[in-house]
């Protein structure tokens, strides 16, 4: 597979959908570059579409992009890109965190290239909070409500992050917001969109 990073989110996929996903439509939150969402639609044979907050790091050569299927936005907008349109997936690979949807990988970065030092003099909510602005939502139930708002009656939300970081577990806010979590574990996360009418 040439999708290093993406293998579990795809089992979770196959697994939920019982293997039935040809033609479905799908959407790739935080989807970088587009290789997942490229994947999705041609080796899968998915009608798939993937957002971004940057599009600057499309890559040209990929199927997805040619075809117009990545869109450079804020999921917590998908209405605004995406209308009434539904889908019977929507998915993120390494997005979704406590701070809320983005927020996370910020949080990475600076850890990883020891620019926690340079920050010492702020106050850690406030490194989150300067981090938040570039996040597409400041809390995960945002980001969940968004989702909801954009799947089929039915339809499934599924995330994964790394193994080392956790999905805050929302259970009786997801109910609230009409989800039931179908698999959790600290880092995975499958939703189902229940009917609420």
């Amino acid at each position: 597979m040439d999708l290093p990073g993406h293998e579990r989110l795809l089992e979770l996929l196959r697994i939920y959908s019982k293997g039935d996903l040809k033609g479905k439509r799908i959407l790739v939150i935080g989807d970088n570059v587009g290789h997942l969402t490229s994947h999705l639609l041609t080796k899968l044979g998915m009608d798939a579409y993937g957002i971004n907050m940057s599009g600057k790091k499309f890559a040209d050569s990929l199927e997805a992009v040619k075809e117009g299927r990545l869109i450079a936005g804020n999921a917590m907008h998908l209405r605004e890109h995406f209308g009434d349109q539904k889908f019977d997936f929507v998915v993120s690979n390494a997005t979704m965190s406590p701070q809320g949807l983005g927020a996370g990988r910020f949080g990475r970065i600076i850890k990883k290239h020891g620019l926690d030092r340079i920050f010492l003099s702020i106050s850690e909510g406030l490194l989150l909070d300067r981090l938040r602005w570039r996040a597409y939502a400041k809390t995960s139930s945002q980001i969940h409500r968004a989702v909801f708002a954009q799947l089929n009656k039915g339809g499934l939300a599924i995330h994964v992050v790394y193994e080392n970081e956790e999905i805050p577990n929302q259970t009786k806010e997801l109910a609230s917001i009409g989800f039931g979590v179908l698999h959790r574990r600290n880092n995975e996360l499958v939703l189902r969109r229940y009917n609420r009418e």
